[in-house]
């Protein structure tokens, strides 16, 4: 493993936890509006992860 692909898990793990947690809190009541800008970055994010991840399988072999 090099560090493209450990960064990469370590953002899609990191944005996953943090919609989970925007999920929670507007489901609780704790958010009075959706915040559409995070669910665009959490998107953005994760497909940042993925393509640090395939870059550094591609480097690997």
């Amino acid at each position: 493993m090099n560090w493209k692909i450990i960064l990469g898990i370590l953002l899609i793990f990191g944005a996953s936890k943090e919609m989970i947690s925007i999920i929670a809190d507007y489901s609780s009541g704790q958010l009075e509006f959706w915040p559409f800008g995070a669910d665009i970055a959490c998107i953005a994010v994760i497909v940042l992860g993925l393509f640090l991840i395939r870059s550094g399988r591609k480097n690997k072999t």
